[in-house]
């Protein structure tokens, strides 16, 4: 399925499991700017690079009260084991039935994973930043955490658009 852009329509609700468990529902973040953040599959270099400096970043995006959600098509206990070994604090949710992907237009029919990709929902639930690749290039967390900074920054002095 072909990327569709989501900036400026509501984020398609979902719910998946977490690696703690427990279901985790984008609706119920209401109120709180989210990062979601799809990866390939756990166990892979690209994935342990971007994932640990995600969670460099995690505490500051805390700060401006920003959920971090890591999403892949890995099952939990897969995403249990490789949390562990990562040692990183970060939520990582399983789509291991490929729905969330396919909602958000970044599942890989060919390979069953989704992109790399990286949407930003704001606190009343409308995707404000998009950024999809094929797994070639590196996602920076400064420019997330940018981004969810100019976010607050408008929502304080009322303007809806982002300027960088």
């Amino acid at each position: 399925m072909p990327s569709a852009v989501l900036v400026g329509r509501e984020a398609p609700d979902f719910s998946l499991p977490g690696d703690s468990g427990k279901e985790v529902t984008l609706r119920d973040l209401r109120g709180r700017n989210v990062v979601l953040f799809f990866y390939s599959l756990s166990w892979t270099e690209a994935a342990e690079a971007e994932l640990r400096s995600l969670a460099e970043v995690c505490r500051d995006l805390e700060g401006l009260d920003c959920e971090v959600l890591a999403i892949s098509v890995d099952s939990s206990p897969c995403q249990r084991a490789y949390k562990a070994q990562l040692g990183v604090d970060l939520q990582l949710l399983s789509d291991f039935q490929r729905e969330v992907s396919g909602l958000y237009g970044v599942l890989n029919e060919e390979t069953g994973y989704s992109q790399a990709a990286t949407f930003i929902v704001d606190r009343e639930g409308t995707v404000r930043f998009q950024l999809v690749n094929d797994g070639c290039l590196v996602r920076d967390p400064e420019e997330l955490l940018h981004i969810v900074r100019e976010l607050e920054r408008n929502r304080r002095s009322g303007r809806r658009e982002i300027k960088t």
